[in-house]
């Protein structure tokens, strides 16, 4: 199945919410950004050097089809949130989200998104 977009939402009232979604245009990537909560945009550069093609090898090694829906730990109040919207070229998607839980690659993840 062929990717159109991968869009994460990562974070948490402390310390403020982004979402980051990924496209491509050709061989190039589009990163557009939005900020809840008092995140901010430090000014830097993402993806720099980063193909289409470099980018979803990265994320096929995520294995994400292997994730679950939903990722909860109830006994935390206050925490991190997250979302995944992937976006496939025939208009289906596949979300994941959690709240201050994770699968155990989701640090691959944030890094993949430069978002760690």
């Amino acid at each position: 199945m062929m990717i159109s977009s991968v869009e994460l939402e990562y974070g948490g009232f402390f310390c403020g919410t982004e979402c980051r979604t990924v496209s491509f245009e050709g061989d190039k990537i589009k990163v557009q950004r939005r900020f809840y909560n008092g995140a901010f945009d430090a000014g830097e550069e993402l993806f720099v050097g980063v193909t289409k093609a470099k980018f979803l090898e990265g994320f096929e090694r995520l294995h994400i089809e292997e994730w679950k829906q939903e990722y909860v730990d109830s006994e935390i109040l206050d925490g991190i949130q997250w979302k995944l919207v992937i976006t496939y070229a025939d208009g289906r998607q596949r979300k994941c989200w959690g709240s201050n839980d994770f699968p155990d690659n989701f640090k691959g993840l944030l890094e993949l998104m430069e978002m760690e």
